[in-house]
C-alpha cells in the first residue's frame, strides 16, 4: 500500500523511507534502520573503548589512539575498515557524552564536554580557530597553566577577555591519577544502543499517533488509518490558510477521518472508546 512498482516499472511512493523508520510513538511505523542500527553499534566499540580496559582494548589504544583523546583521532589510508568504521561514528557519539576528568590525558581540551554541556571549541569559537594545536588534551594544558596553549596571534583585547573567562572556567576542575570516563547523557545506566538509536531517528514533529497502535484491529487497516492521518496532519500543515480557511483536499481529507472513524464505530464498537481517547 505505501509502495508501488518494481524493476521495470516506477509509480507514486506515498510516504518516505525516512518516515517509515521513525518510532511509532513519534510518527512513523518503527520499522528498523540497518543503516543507523549499524552506526550505533559501532558506536558501542567507542564505549567500551573509553570506560573499559582489557586485551582488545590495549591493542587498539597502541595501534591507532598512541595516547590521543580519541575524538581527535583523524582518518587514515593505512587504517583498517573497522576503525575507520569507528572514526565515521565518533562525532554522533560524543554529542550525547560528557567527559569526567581524571588525569586528564585522553579527555581533548577543544572537543570534549568535560567543564559543562558545551565544548570550548563551542563555546569560544574566535579562540579555537586561532589554536594551534587544536588536539591538545587537559592535562597538558592545566597541568603547564595554560603555557602549553599556542595561538597564530596575539591574544589581547577582546580576544584577551576571552581567554581569562576561558581560564576561569577551566580551573575549576583539578586533575587526578583516576582515568578518564565518559559519561552517557541519555540514560542514567549508561550507554544503550537503544537509547542512541531513538535519538538519531526521533522526530520533532508533534503528531497524535501514538493511541492508533494500542487499538485492537488488524496490522493493515492501523497502517491505512496513520496514512490518512499522516495525509491530513501534512495537509494541514502545508495548505491551511492564514485567514481561517482550509484547502478542499484538507476537508475531503478530514472528511474521510471521520468516516473512517464512523466506520470503526459500527463495525467495531468496542474500540471506539479507544479511538477517541
Amino acid at each position: 500500500m505505501l509502495w508501488q512498482g518494481g524493476h521495470n516499472s516506477k509509480k507514486y511512493h506515498l510516504v518516505d523511507w525516512d518516515t517509515v523508520c521513525i518510532p511509532k510513538d513519534q510518527g512513523g511505523l518503527g520499522v528498523l534502520d540497518l543503516n543507523s542500527m549499524n552506526k550505533c553499534l559501532l558506536s558501542k566499540w567507542i564505549w567500551k573503548i573509553e570506560n573499559s580496559d582489557g586485551l582488545w582494548q590495549k591493542i587498539l589504544k597502541e595501534k591507532y589512539i598512541k595516547g590521543k583523546p580519541l575524538i581527535s583521532i583523524r582518518k587514515k589510508q593505512s587504517d583498517s575498515h573497522f576503525w575507520k568504521g569507528i572514526l565515521n561514528v565518533k562525532d554522533m557519539f560524543y554529542k550525547f557524552c560528557r567527559k569526567k576528568v581524571g588525569n586528564g590525558s585522553s579527555t581533548s581540551f577543544w572537543e570534549n564536554m568535560w567543564c559543562g554541556d558545551f565544548t570550548l571549541a563551542d563555546k569560544f569559537p574566535r579562540l579555537f580557530n586561532l589554536a594551534l594545536n587544536k588536539e591538545i588534551s587537559v592535562d597538558k594544558v592545566l597541568s603547564s597553566d595554560f603555557n602549553a596553549l599556542s595561538f597564530r596571534r596575539r591574544i589581547v583585547g577582546d580576544l584577551g577577555n576571552m581567554f581569562e573567562a576561558l581560564k576561569s572556567l577551566c580551573c575549576q576542575t583539578t586533575l587526578t591519577v583516576d582515568d578518564d570516563r565518559v559519561h552517557w547523557t541519555l540514560g542514567k545506566k549508561g550507554f544503550t544502543v537503544n537509547s542512541l538509536y531513538k535519538m538519531n531517528r526521533s522526530n520533532s514533529m508533534l503528531v497524535p499517533y501514538r493511541f492508533l497502535w494500542k487499538i485492537r484491529l488488524p496490522n493493515k487497516i492501523k497502517v491505512f488509518l496513520w496514512l490518512v492521518l499522516k495525509i491530513e496532519f501534512s495537509l494541514k500543515k502545508n495548505y491551511a490558510k492564514e485567514d481561517g480557511r482550509v484547502c478542499p483536499v484538507v476537508s475531503f481529507v478530514a472528511f474521510l477521518n471521520l468516516l473512517t472513524t464512523y466506520f470503526l464505530s459500527v463495525r467495531w464498537p468496542g474500540t471506539f472508546g479507544e479511538w477517541s481517547k
